[in-house]
């Protein structure tokens, strides 16, 4: 139903903009080299949250899946 569809679009748009938010305070993280292993672990959890709820769109899937493996890779150099 619309009501449900519309639910969905707003749950998936916040999601989004979270990840988005992440993102952009690693990327300053990067710059400033202060990287914050608790963005880091937020980043992959949201990536592979939303890998897993984007079956429809495999390109998109396989980019948070990405997105996820990046930020676990930077989580194990920072020993985490």
């Amino acid at each position: 139903d619309a009501a449900g569809s519309g639910r969905a679009r707003a749950k998936a748009v916040a999601a989004a903009a979270l990840t988005l938010d992440l993102l952009d305070r690693l990327h300053h993280g990067f710059i400033d080299g202060t990287i914050s292993p608790d963005d880091l672990e937020a980043l992959a959890r949201a990536a592979s949250g939303r890998a897993e709820g984007v079956s429809s769109d495999a390109r998109l899937a396989d980019l948070h899946e990405e997105i996820a493996l990046r930020a676990r890779v930077e989580l194990a150099k920072l020993g985490r």
